[in-house]
């Protein structure tokens, strides 16, 4: 074990199944964060996607086993890690990581928790549970109790801040602290167009719009497909790539099939090179009601994708409507699929937005 004391020891807690927004938020930390300063540990409650991709990263990471729900081995094995590694702060995510990470801490009492708070759990509880609505309930409310034990939350936006608040949050153990990514060089992004274009079959005069998102309800990706249907109605030849997976799949090509979009969809499922696969978008589209501060938008204006998205979460503060894309009324189709129309027959201000968006990023 290093013996430096110097450094404070966090061990960032995640589920572990699938690769999402919160685990690239990890992996950001663990690369930019100051070695010098602070000790990360990827701790993971199962393998899978996470750890996959920690593996292609060269990133060392322990998975505690949870073999089932409320597995007591996972505490105790996670306590232990705590203890053997002079663990100073659990920082959780997801639901499950928070769980997990909080009750260990909560044994191991020379660990601090810390919790990022990467979206409002009670507007997308029924992304998890379903319709099962007790059992949503049970987990809100032992997400709750468990949360009093906190030493700190950390949230990406002042919407998010102030829904947590409304929760019992302490507004002193509140912070702000936005996501952020490495800023490809402007070299990167023709050389990313042209190898997503060729991977998809996409001429380079294609209009491709499309997402990288998890297809669940609160993303709301069926907005998405019927732009498609509004652009094909206005005589628009287009692709529409969809990125990403989840349990929204099915229902999602049945409407495909429905619209007739069959050749203008593309599910691409979930892809390890998303990021770089926007670059070869004309414009990227974020049809979520519900969302903090998704990676997937910063990652596109960074590319130099304009965007389109709805006002929810911190949306208007990442893009400046009519700048750098559009941002249109919460659940607001008709106007949704207006400006999706406007910004595919104006090849010059989806160049000008495209420009803007990375300067903003």
């Amino acid at each position: 074990m290093d013996s430096d004391n110097s450094r404070i020891r966090i061990a960032h807690i995640h589920a572990g199944k699938k690769m999402c927004g919160c685990a690239a938020y990890i992996f950001n930390l663990m690369e930019y964060m100051d070695a010098t300063r602070f000790e990360s540990h990827l701790t993971l409650l199962e393998e899978g996607e996470v750890s996959e991709a920690a593996e292609a990263r060269g990133l060392p990471y322990f998975v505690a086993g949870k073999s089932k729900p409320g597995d007591p081995g996972t505490f105790l094995r996670l306590r232990k890690y705590y203890i053997d590694n002079c663990i100073d702060i659990a920082h959780t995510h997801t639901l499950n990581g928070n769980f997990y990470g909080r009750v260990a801490s909560l044994l191991s009492p020379g660990t601090k928790i810390v919790t990022t708070v990467h979206t409002y759990m009670k507007k997308v509880i029924g992304d998890i549970a379903g319709k099962r609505m007790l059992l949503g309930r049970l987990m809100l409310a032992q997400n709750k109790i468990l949360s009093m034990g906190n030493a700190a939350f950390v949230v990406a936006s002042e919407d998010l801040r102030q829904d947590i608040m409304s929760d019992g949050v302490p507004e002193q153990k509140s912070h702000i602290v936005y996501n952020g990514i490495r800023l490809p060089s402007k070299s990167e992004i023709p050389l990313h167009r042209s190898k997503m274009r060729e991977a998809f079959s996409f001429s380079q005069e294609t209009l491709v719009i499309g997402t990288a998102i998890r297809l669940v309800p609160s993303k709301n990706v069926q907005a998405l497909i019927r732009g498609s249907a509004a652009l094909k109605k206005a005589g628009i030849p287009h692709k529409n790539l969809i990125i990403g997976e989840g349990g929204e799949a099915p229902k999602l090509r049945e409407l495909v099939e429905e619209l007739g979009l069959q050749e203008e969809v593309v599910f691409a499922g979930w892809r390890a090179d998303a990021r770089s696969l926007v670059a070869g978008l004309d414009l990227y589209v974020q049809p979520s009601l519900e969302e903090n501060f998704p990676y997937g938008i910063l990652e596109a204006m960074a590319m130099e994708r304009p965007v389109l998205c709805y006002n929810t979460g911190s949306h208007p503060d990442m893009v400046e409507s009519g700048k750098t894309g559009y941002v249109c009324e919460h659940g607001n189709r008709e106007e949704f699929e207006r400006r999706l129309v406007e910004l595919m027959t104006h090849h010059e201000r989806r160049l000008t937005f495209g420009t803007q968006s990375r300067q903003r990023v």
